[in-house]
């Protein structure tokens, strides 16, 4: 029993004491954020909450930090893996070459570029894609005379690259060379719904349990349409987490089943 040591004498005041604790470490390392880029989180921000926890507690760190605004997601405890799941795919391979433009032995330098393609080309075929349909691109880091880095690309078929620089550059100092390879993966296209007459949020309501300790109407977010209200506080579940709307604030489902939680008034 954790009540004891916090000076607490019942579990209710103790689960009080820890949320508020945590949120106040929370909105502390925000606000040293924002004082960092000396700007203020009340002025016309909006948190996007996402992660397994994000929506469960955004809506109450939002209020810390005086938000109004918080945008949920249909699938945002699992946005990480959603995005990497559309990432293209890249790998690069690099050679160090510390030279003088008119020191680097070219032919060298083409026998390099054809040992990094057949890399990149070998583990494609291993992570089990197309390697004749990824792009491939050549890049040099060069530095110039006002000793700026700067990175230029080239179709690996181009093979006059180096006269090109040359011509462009001058005899510039390069650095490094690297074959890049892109697999482009097809990406997720969000479908909008429009909003209809039967957006009653009632139909989606479960039960009532207590949160916070009190009751609160439970509601299940697949049945939630476009145009869904709730008022808080309130309690949304989804597949994946939990979302939970406080007193004072009201949820809307947009569109594309993801949500705002706004607090009223505002």
């Amino acid at each position: 029993n954790i009540s004891n040591p916090l000076n607490f004498d019942d579990y209710k005041n103790t689960a009080k004491f820890i949320l508020q604790k945590t949120l106040n470490l929370l909105a502390e390392g925000f606000k040293n954020i924002f004082k960092e880029i000396k700007e203020n989180p009340d002025d016309g921000y909006v948190m996007f909450a996402f992660g397994g926890n994000g929506a469960l507690f955004a809506a109450l760190l939002a209020e810390q930090l005086g938000i109004t605004l918080v945008k949920v997601f249909k699938y945002g405890s699992v946005f990480s893996a959603l995005g990497s799941s559309m990432s293209d795919i890249s790998h690069r391979y690099e050679e160090y070459l510390e030279k003088k433009l008119s020191q680097i032995n070219r032919e060298r330098v083409g026998e390099i570029i054809s040992e990094m393609l057949k890399n990149a080309e070998r583990d494609l075929k291993g992570e089990r894609f197309d390697y004749t349909k990824a792009d491939y691109r050549i890049e040099i880091d060069i530095i110039e005379n006002d000793n700026q880095l700067r990175t230029l690309s080239f179709p690996v078929k181009n093979r006059e690259i180096w006269e090109k620089v040359l011509k462009e550059h001058g005899d510039v100092w390069v650095k490094t060379l690297r074959v890049k390879s892109t697999y482009e993966i097809p990406k997720y296209n969000p479908i909008s719904v429009p909003f209809s007459n039967e957006s009653n949020a009632e139909s989606a309501l479960k039960e009532a349990r207590p949160v916070l300790f009190n009751e609160v109407p439970i509601f299940t977010y697949g049945l939630l349409q476009p145009g869904s209200i709730i008022k808080g506080p309130a309690i949304v579940e989804g597949e994946s987490t939990t979302y939970f709307v406080p007193q004072g604030w009201h949820w809307e489902t947009d569109e594309y089943f993801n949500a705002t939680i706004k607090k009223l008034g505002d």
